[in-house]
């Protein structure tokens, strides 16, 4: 059954929980993010800037600045805020599909992020519907010489985490 809409969330990433990939993971978030962008496959979306909500995740394997308490080592909340503007001027994606799947890889590769979470929705971009949008999640690949690196410490009696 439907819930009334007087107790309806107000919308469906801020009322989520954010699932973590392990419990070795230690995470970064901007929520509820609005910026404008170009984005869209009807020609009405084309012309004008259109606003989207942006909710990201970004997780490490055991983030060093819980230990130094150095910005150095953690994700910069403040520079990804940066970068994720920059991003909507020249993305070039017409689908949010697209447009989040990109935005993941970026991420992963610019923040050194083991792990991320994009939420991409077009606010009230129909009357009677809150927001549609799109949700992703990405692991950064390890490459073969990491698993290489990884069996060479367990088979030396060495664990790569401290």
């Amino acid at each position: 059954m439907p819930l009334p809409l007087s107790t309806a969330p107000e919308t469906a990433t801020a009322q989520q929980p954010i699932p973590m990939p392990d419990s070795d993971c230690d995470a970064v978030y901007l929520r509820g993010f609005r910026g404008q962008t170009i984005i869209g496959i009807r020609d009405n979306e084309l012309h004008e800037p259109q606003t989207l909500a942006i909710d990201l995740v970004v997780g490490r394997a055991r983030l060093q600045a819980c230990r130094s308490d150095d910005i150095a080592d953690t994700v910069d909340y403040s520079a990804l805020r940066k970068w994720l503007l920059g991003y909507l001027q020249d993305h070039g994606q017409r689908l949010l599909e697209a447009f989040a799947a990109r935005l993941a890889d970026l991420v992963l590769e610019e923040f050194r992020a083991d792990w991320v979470q994009v939420s991409v929705a077009k606010p009230r971009r129909y009357p009677d519907v809150e927001e549609v949008g799109v949700r992703i999640e990405r692991r950064r690949q390890r490459s073969r010489h990491q698993d290489a690196d990884i069996l060479r410490l367990i088979g030396g009696g060495m664990s790569p985490r401290p």
